[in-house]
């Protein structure tokens, strides 16, 4: 949900990019990734668009754009 506070995650991220993805309710995993945060506005625009066209309908773009956070999960090579 937008907000102009920028949340205390993303500068936990910022900070150290390193993260578990927790799977959870049927499939249980913890995965090791990286988190990139989307600053660019071009490409959250393009993400924001796709979101609010499919998935959270009647969603105001532009708000979503200006203040939302917005990450890139990278997963790690399991056979890394």
């Amino acid at each position: 949900m937008p907000r102009h506070r920028t949340r205390a995650w993303i500068h936990n991220l910022t900070a150290d990019p390193h993260l578990t993805f927790h799977l959870k309710d049927g499939v249980r995993a913890d995965l090791p990734a990286t988190g990139r945060v989307v600053t660019d506005d071009t490409e959250r625009r393009v993400v924001f668009e796709w979101i609010a066209a499919h998935a959270w309908k009647n969603q105001d773009v532009d708000a979503m754009a200006e203040a939302s956070p917005l990450i890139e999960v990278i997963f790690e090579d399991a056979a890394a």
